[in-house]
């Protein structure tokens, strides 16, 4: 054996891992014909294995790896190595290039400075050879010498990436409390960092190796990998690259080929401010477990300053919320004892992670690793007391004067103890603030469980009503709720099915439609059990056996719950369904005991875990209870202690049970349909659909039956491909689209029928749709105006007369025939979209007089409430878009109007789903119901898209998405459905460029005289005048990054300021002088009208026109959208 290789590990105590660089000389030394060995050294108990070893192997070198706490074992085994061995001694890693001097206080023969590969490789061909740069020998260096590091050559960084993980396997199997599978394949590709952080070795090498660093190619890294993966067997990776997104190009070559060809999990290290939106996708896709993001400090002065790592509280900010965005684990690493902090400072570190909430905080403890700045800080401050060499990152080794060593140790032990306290303080008024001063009194209280003191009212009994679900009281409260999902799907109980435990529900629901019933229990001696088996792995029962499987209240009481999804999707048939029902709130179970009742979900709990092995589009959830159902189950009390309107309403967010319903198969997709995209042009019609229920009057034919709309499914499934929202979107952003000619389903109003008659239907069919909703009606008792107007021409008397106080001129009508009312109802209608909402009010109110019926809804006409919207927008595929406040023509409001229609609508059902709202939908829609800048509106509104209703397919000649097409559908027989269909297909429409070039031109002058404007050092304006310009003006100084209006000036602004687009809106006598330095007059026509007008108020104030040198061209200029979208 040429070399036997001792790699120290100064963590022992944290388990096993692989010295890269040892790995790294093994390989490359192997790969050249060399032998090579390995003793993994953890301590004094491995002595006698390496003195053995080393008798055994007899290699002509040993060579020595460690940090700088592994010092004292190298000193003591090269000494010891000595008197029995004639091997040459070598000693690598950073304490030897970092000290390179130890040469002559330790008894090793040469030291190695720098990259070792390729200077050892050497040496083993010409052992006598001792000018070998890179290696310095005892016998031929001098004390004094100026050591120069070896560095590879760029072309050889690709040869340097063979790993040897042969040796530490073989090293692993000594250790019998360690397995291979609990370990990932750890590799590093890029080494070295060009970042300056005081504590980190890293500056260190940079300055000896004058900044450069090695960085193999995406391609030899990516057949690295591979081959390692296959050699040793692993499954998970760990790259070890300081900061793994550092070079852009790299990585993102890297990481694509990563997706493509290996997609393995795996962890790596991240810096903020070195990764964005676009890194953190691609991280996504390749499959990464953790992110592990170098924290360091909650303290930004202690982090920037003292330890140099200038990375801002913000930037960590941001970067913890994009990892978050993308659903990506992390793990801070945080420091503490670092020269300069006290405990006060570090308790900035507590909370900071509990601020974020990362995965996981991982703390250690400040070490002055030798050659850094921080060390010689420490050194002249006298902080160092003792030897550092014994013990790293574990215990305390610095005499702080503000920070004990005991201190430092109980905040180490306590670390995670106090970032949940602090995240539970967050949401407490009674959980004292944290403070040196009182933190182990209250850390104390915390883990022996104190009662904060709080108001607690009328729960005054520490104990329970019933200990036993209220069952000694009555019929327990989740029975009701299980009977109750049960029964709504009594349907699906049939022909061959199982149930846990017993078959008392397949004979209560099911009845004669079961024709075998089979019960399931793990417990042989239950007598009612025809299968006894573990659903976990229930090898005994065939696939695709039964065709309804009943398991009420059992997948909580199973370690592997998902195994037994798994499994009761093997064992039913196609189209088989579950009925499961799981406890989302329940005292711990009385018959399995403590210790086997393991798992509460939630709806979005279940809704993942079965969506998994289901497919999402297959699966329903049902959320039944309420906070007082729920506190009256956690009592103890029985159905018979509350009433039954108790049980009927359900609060999404306090649910008591979830049911689930999921079909096997039947309409499961196996790839999902953006996968086939083919094409840029699109060849997509997006369908408008408002109701699906049974009316008995529809004047504007807004509603298919819901066998109907059964029948056009079916159609559509056969003959088209059905988008969902996210595809959808998906095709827009990347303007690629189906081959095939593709639909999307979108539902305007917000009517109730679309979550209890259209939804369900969408979701036997494995699709989904947007649901546009009104906010302004969401929750009303009232119906929109037209139904309500529908309901008392219809039911009314024989006779209607209107006066001019309603509308204009006065209205008279006969209504004794159908046709009549028909023709009264359409002529109404068209005078009321041209009057306010608050006269439709008032027309409305004299027409339920005249008419003696009440106003309050009908049940098949009323509007979504909150919680059936929250509710819809839960189902998968099902996305919630807006509609305008109060569902009324834009095309008759002012700019701030139409602002508050379209940009406040977002703003409340953002409020009310929590989450951001990315597309629209007009009322109305057709194209004379909104103008231009309406559109433009709706783009600087952060609207993705929206839609119009104009009859056409969508197509690249007519691609705005702000002014998307859409084509309406009545309730039409399947040859009336294909032939109107067809014909939409069948369109092609014309692009409508006319003036493009010459917006552009106009455009640019624009900009330049902004530029110029602001370039003058003037840097607060307001613009006079609110109209389509000004909506492109806005654009156009969003997208050069220029300050903002200080207002938005118009003297037909409301009396009191308001707001467009955040900024502030009012008549110019509403702002003062003092506030802004010029004025933009916002027209290209009327500058010399609105100048004279602005000189009433303001004498001195200098004017600008923007538009002066304009060619001619017609209002629109150039979308907003496009101009929100183009690169500068």
């Amino acid at each position: 054996m040429q070399i036997l290789f001792v790699y120290i590990d100064s963590h022992a105590s944290s388990g096993f891992s692989t010295g890269l660089g040892i790995a790294s000389l093994s390989g490359f030394l192997r790969k050249h014909g060399l032998e090579t060995g390995l003793v993994y050294y953890r301590g004094p108990e491995d002595t006698s294995y390496l003195m053995d070893k080393l008798r055994f192997c007899k290699p002509d070198a040993v060579g020595f790896y460690s940090t700088s706490s592994g010092y004292n074992a190298v000193s003591e085994l090269s000494g010891l190595i000595k008197s029995e061995s004639d091997a040459v001694l070598f000693y690598g890693g950073i304490h030897a290039i970092s000290f390179p001097e130890l040469l002559f206080r330790t008894p090793v023969d040469a030291i190695c400075y720098g990259c070792g590969e390729i200077p050892m490789l050497e040496y083993f061909l010409n052992p006598s050879k001792r000018n070998i740069p890179g290696l310095y020998f005892r016998e031929s260096t001098p004390p004094g010498t100026d050591f120069v590091p070896y560095f590879p050559p760029g072309d050889m960084h690709d040869e340097l990436l063979d790993f040897d993980y042969d040796i530490f396997l073989a090293e692993l199997k000594r250790f019998p409390q360690f397995r291979k599978e609990d370990y990932r394949l750890e590799i590093i590709f890029n080494r070295g960092c060009p970042f300056s952080c005081r504590f980190c070795s890293n500056h260190v090498l940079n300055k000896i190796y004058e900044g450069k660093y090695i960085s193999p190619s995406p391609g030899a890294s990516i057949e690295t990998l591979r081959r390692a993966l296959k050699n040793t067997g692993f499954k998970r990776v760990e790259i070890h690259d300081d900061t793994f997104t550092l070079n852009k190009k790299w990585f993102r070559h890297f990481i694509k080929r990563y997706i493509d060809e290996i997609a393995l999990p795996f962890q790596c290290n991240l810096r903020a401010g070195c990764f964005d939106d676009e890194d953190a996708e691609l991280l996504k896709k390749a499959n990464i477990e953790t992110a592990w993001l170098g924290l360091e400090s909650g303290n930004e002065n202690i982090r920037m300053n003292i330890m140099n790592k200038t990375v801002s509280d913000k930037q960590l900010a941001d970067a913890l919320r994009i990892l978050e965005k993308h659903k990506i684990n992390v793990t801070t690493q945080n420091m503490i004892g670092v020269p300069g902090e006290t405990p006060d400072m570090f308790l900035d570190t507590v909370r900071f992670n509990a601020r974020y909430n990362p995965g996981s905080a991982l703390l250690s403890i400040y070490y002055p690793y030798p050659g850094t700045q921080l060390y010689k800080t420490c050194l002249e401050n006298g902080y160092l007391k003792e030897s550092i060499h014994a013990r790293e990152r574990t215990g305390p080794v610095l005499e702080l004067p503000d920070f004990p060593k005991e201190k430092i140790q109980f905040y180490f032990d306590n670390f995670r103890s106090l970032i949940e306290y602090e995240k539970q303080r967050k949401g407490s008024l009674f959980m004292p603030e944290l403070t040196d001063a009182n933190v182990e009194k209250v850390l104390r209280m915390y883990k022996n469980k104190t009662v904060w003191p709080v108001d607690i009212g009328a729960l005054k009994s520490t104990r329970p009503v019933s200990y036993s679900y209220g069952l000694d009281r009555g019929m327990s409260i989740d029975r009701y709720y299980i009977e109750k999902f049960l029964k709504a799907h009594a349907g699906d109980i049939k022909n061959r099915c199982l149930e846990m435990l017993d078959a008392s529900y397949t004979k209560n629901y099911g009845g004669d439609n079961v024709t075998a019933s089979d019960v399931l229990d793990i417990d042989a001696s239950n007598t009612s059990a025809t299968v006894v088996s573990d659903l976990q792995n229930a090898g005994c029962i065939k696939d695709n056996t039964y065709d309804c499987f009943i398991c009420t209240q059992t997948l909580h009481l199973i370690s592997d719950f998902g195994a037994c999804i798994s499994e009761i999707y093997r064992i039913l048939n196609d189209g088989g369904v579950l009925l499961a029902t799981v406890p989302c709130l329940s005292r711990c179970d009385i018959a399995a005991g403590g210790e086997n009742d393991l798992w509460r979900m939630t709806p979005a709990g279940a809704k993942y875990a079965f969506g998994k092995v289901f497919g999402e589009e297959n699966i329903e959830i049902f959320i039944y209870g309420n906070v007082k159902t729920g506190m009256a189950f956690w009592e103890g009390l029985a159905q018979e202690d509350l009433d039954e309107k108790d049980f009927d309403y359900v609060d999404v967010d306090f649910p008591v049970l979830v049911g689930i319903r999921a079909v096997k198969g039947k309409y499961r997709k196996t790839e999902q349909k953006v996968k086939r995209i083919t094409k840029t042009e699109p060849n997509c019609t997006v369908l408008l659909y408002h109701r699906v229920n049974e009316l008995e009057n529809d004047p504007d034919m807004l509603c298919v039956t819901p066998e109907n709309f059964k029948k056009h499914l079916s159609f559509f499934s056969r003959k088209y491909e059905i988008l969902t929202p996210a595809e959808f979107g998906k095709c827009l952003e990347q303007k690629s689209w189906p081959a095939q000619e593709s639909i999307l389903i979108t539902f305007d109003d917000g009517y109730a029928d679309n979550f209890n008659q259209a939804a369900p239907i969408l979701q036997q069919y494995g699709t989904g749709a947007f649901f546009f909703a009104s906010s302004g009606y969401i929750g009303s008792e009232y119906e929109f105006w037209w139904d309500e107007l529908q309901k008392y021409i219809y039911n009314g008397r024989r006779e209607l007369v209107i006066s001019a106080g309603y509308l204009m001129p006065d209205f008279r009508a006969e209504l004794a025939s159908m046709e009549q009312k028909e023709e009264c109802y359409v002529q109404l209608v068209n005078m009321m979209k041209g009057v306010n909402s608050e006269k439709i009010n008032d027309l409305l109110n004299y027409l339920s007089d005249w008419s003696g019926l009440h106003r309050t809804a009908r049940e098949a006409n009323r509007i979504m409430t909150e919680k059936e919207l929250k509710s819809l927008d839960l189902i998968p595929n099902m996305e919630i878009g807006a509609h305008t406040i109060s569902h009324t023509r834009l095309s008759m409001m002012n700019v701030f109007q139409q602002y508050t229609e379209i940009g406040k609508d977002a703003e409340n059902l953002s409020r009310i789903l929590d989450r951001r709202i990315r597309t629209l939908s007009y009322p109305f829609g057709t194209r004379t119901e909104q103008t231009e800048v309406t559109y433009n509106i709706s783009a600087l509104a952060g609207y993705d898209f929206a839609f119009i209703n104009d009859g056409n397919k969508l197509s690249e000649a007519a691609l705005c998405r702000m002014e998307l097409s859409r084509f309406i559908i009545r309730n039409w027989t399947i040859p009336e459905l294909r032939s109107n269909l067809d014909s939409v297909f069948a369109t092609h429409l014309k692009k409508e460029r006319s003036d493009y070039n010459i917006a552009i031109i106009n455009e640019k002058l624009v900009k330049f005289t902004l530029s110029n404007l602001f370039e003058t050092g003037i840097k607060k304006v307001v613009v006079f005048g609110v109209g389509q310009h000004t909506i492109w003006l806005l654009a156009l100084m969003k997208v050069l990054k220029l300050p903002e209006p200080v207002a938005l000036l118009d003297d037909n602004a409301p009396s009191e300021p308001n707001k467009i687009l955040g900024i502030k809106y009012c008549k110019p006598n509403k702002i003062s002088p003092a506030d802004f330095e010029c004025i933009i007059i916002s027209s290209d026509c009327y500058f010399a009208k609105l100048a004279k007008s602005i000189r009433v108020v303001f004498p001195d104030k200098k004017l600008i026109n923007l538009y002066e040198g304009l060619q001619p061209i017609s209002y629109p200029k150039r979308k907003v959208e496009h101009i929100l979208n183009m690169e500068l």
